[in-house]
């Protein structure tokens, strides 16, 4: 930071160097906070990472006819990055879904989806990945 107070007076006002001092200025604070919290990633690649068959398939949305398909896929999406974030597999967790979740009644037992979640400790082990 000390760097920075230091040359934004001797960089021309309006030119680009004096533009990006002043934003990395502004965004000290927000800067430090990443260096107070041990726990905070450094960058947003995982997140990037997560997304990355998200933007994909964005080509197709566009040819979406409505806006229930858009949402629907959207959550699928979710549900498998979920999941693969969890160390499951796919294929067998959604099997597992669609053969166990139709015959759940959630209106009267609402706290049964807990046990659907990617993160449950009750997921089938055939669900899982195995560990190498």
């Amino acid at each position: 930071m000390a760097w920075l107070k230091e040359t934004k007076p001797l960089t021309v006002p309006k030119s680009q160097a004096y533009e990006a001092i002043n934003y990395a200025l502004k965004q000290w604070p927000y800067i430090e906070n990443i260096l107070l919290d041990g726990r905070l990633e450094l960058t947003n690649n995982l997140v990037e990472r997560s997304i990355r068959p998200f933007t994909i398939g964005r080509k197709n949305w566009v040819t979406m006819k409505t806006d229930r398909g858009a949402h629907d896929s959207a959550m699928v999406y979710s549900i498998i990055q979920t999941a693969l974030a969890n160390n499951l597999k796919i294929y067998e967790y959604l099997v597992y879904l669609l053969k166990q979740m139709p015959n759940t009644d959630f209106n009267q037992y609402p706290e049964l989806i807990e046990k659907f979640v990617p993160w449950s400790k009750e997921l089938p082990a055939n669900c899982y990945k195995t560990k190498n």
